[in-house]
């Protein structure tokens, strides 16, 4: 008899194993700006809650809200980049993404210079341009981030010196990427940060803007500002830190988002 309840068992786990990916809810939103009050709990957590995602949908738009509370993994954002990859045949690779911020390393900002006292622009305010790669509909494929009819984006601190993260995606500018027999309408988000721009975002960055100092931002343990509030000067200030310094980049995909209704 325990050998028959054995045998079951194995055929279950057995079972199991060859089902699909469980698909990942989208959460329904009220409204499309990014004021929307997001509780820590609500987020799906991401490195032991260093990184913070929250994906949700209306008729209109999918979004990706995101809560950095790591330095280093800021600086990785608004200095190396990041891009949102998307498809949706529930496969990881890299064919259409959106690359928000470029990152102020790939941005050519000028610099501050002693003769012509131009100040140089910080990361963040330097955090102002979409550009896309393999949306063949959408023209043109790089434009400011605060439009209000195409993809959107924003980034700025909270008071607690967490990094904000704002993305809109409309759903009618990536009904063309479904490509699949299926039609299923999944949705796969790749979430990649701290990697140059690749694949069509762009070539190397403008020459001296890799390597100029090779400060950490915040100071040399990438911890969270003491105190709160908005980083250190090192965080937003002139000195560029290279891919290297800034440790190892991130690549989370989220596999079959399935949007939400509004009941």
């Amino acid at each position: 008899m325990r050998l028959i309840f054995f045998l079951i068992g194995i055929s279950l786990a057995l079972a199991s194993g060859g089902k699909k990916e469980k698909n990942f809810s989208s959460k329904w939103r009220n409204q499309a700006s990014e004021d929307l009050n997001i509780k820590d709990s609500e987020y799906q957590s991401y490195k032991k809650g260093l990184v913070l995602y929250y994906i949700s949908n209306d008729n209109e738009n999918l979004y990706l809200d995101m809560k950095v509370k790591e330095t280093i993994e800021q600086s990785k954002i608004l200095k190396i980049g990041m891009s949102v990859w998307i498809n949706m045949d529930s496969k990881s690779h890299k064919k259409a993404g959106i690359r928000f911020p470029i990152g102020s390393d790939y941005s050519g900002g000028r610099k501050s210079n002693s003769m012509t006292k131009v100040s140089t622009p910080t990361p963040l305010s330097l955090a102002n341009t979409i550009q896309l790669v393999g949306f063949n509909d959408v023209q043109p494929s790089r434009f400011p981030a605060d439009n209000k009819d195409n993809f959107r984006g924003k980034a700025w601190y909270n008071t607690e010196g967490d990094l904000r993260y704002f993305l809109v995606i409309p759903l009618s500018k990536i009904s063309s990427l479904d490509e699949t027999s299926d039609k299923s309408g999944l949705i796969t988000l790749g979430i990649e940060f701290g990697v140059p721009p690749e694949m069509g975002f762009g070539g190397p960055p403008p020459s001296g803007s890799m390597g100029a100092g090779g400060a950490r931002p915040g100071g040399g343990g990438g911890g969270r500002p003491a105190g709160g509030g908005p980083p250190p000067a090192g965080m937003g200030g002139g000195s560029s830190s290279s891919a290297t310094d800034l440790g190892s980049p991130v690549l989370l995909w989220v596999k079959n988002i399935n949007l939400a209704r509004n009941n």
